[in-house]
């Protein structure tokens, strides 16, 4: 790959070994251009968990217009913490296992959890050690 940059150019750079079987691509997108996109050329789609329930259909509408399974692809939600925000009191803390299983109903197959501190990441440590 070779690229111009002010930043990061790249001059034939390669990537070895190259990863067999390659890594899935999961496309964010938080608007319904971005979801036909992810249904299109991606092995799945992430977007912050209050977009879930409005994009969902979109994606599931342009998955079947693109001849593509949704089984074979990867619905992940955001959960992202407000500046000065904490994990302390969060469903993801005190039943993780439940608010995974109410985010599957809800159609996601995985969910990225930000932590703003390393107080949130004990927090999650802490949950995931009493599953």
């Amino acid at each position: 790959v070779t690229r111009p940059s002010p930043f990061y150019p790249l001059v034939e750079a390669h990537a070895f070994p190259v990863p067999d079987p390659p890594p899935p691509i999961v496309v964010g997108a938080e608007s319904p251009a971005g979801v036909a996109l992810a249904a299109r050329i991606g092995d799945g789609w992430t977007t912050p968990a209050p977009d879930l329930a409005a994009l969902l259909p979109a994606y599931l509408e342009a998955l079947a217009s693109a001849g593509r399974d949704r089984a074979a692809q990867r619905v992940v939600v955001a959960f992202d913490l407000a500046k000065g925000a904490t994990l302390a009191g969060s469903p993801w803390v005190g039943d993780p296992a439940g608010e995974a299983a109410r985010w599957r109903e809800a159609g996601a197959d995985g969910a990225v959890v930000g932590a703003g501190s390393t107080a949130d990441v004990d927090l999650l440590v802490g949950a995931a050690a009493r599953r």
